[in-house]
């Protein structure tokens, strides 16, 4: 008996979509911007480099590093930078 092996890896995109009551701008500088995600977001804040090409990342607060979670949490890079009306990121 022979038994064929897939080994063919997919790639999975995920696409959102939300609605929110404000502007783009607001909603941009929410996004990019550390004074807002560390109000808002996880509590941790986000350095970004706002061009294709440019990194991005986000940093652990103070109770992720308590619980020993690493300083820098997420690296990127952007993929399209349209300020304020799109924001690509791996």
């Amino acid at each position: 008996m022979t038994t064929a092996i897939n080994t063919e890896q997919t790639v999975a995109t995920q696409t959102y979509q939300v609605y929110i009551k404000a502007t783009p701008e607001a909603i941009w500088d929410a996004l990019t911007t550390s004074e807002w995600t560390q109000r808002y977001g996880y509590g941790g804040r986000v350095d970004y480099e706002l061009r294709p090409g440019g990194a991005y990342r986000a940093y652990a607060s103070e109770a992720m590093l308590a619980c020993g979670a690493p300083e820098v949490v997420i690296e990127g890079e952007i993929s399209e930078a349209d300020a304020p009306r799109r924001l690509v990121q791996t």
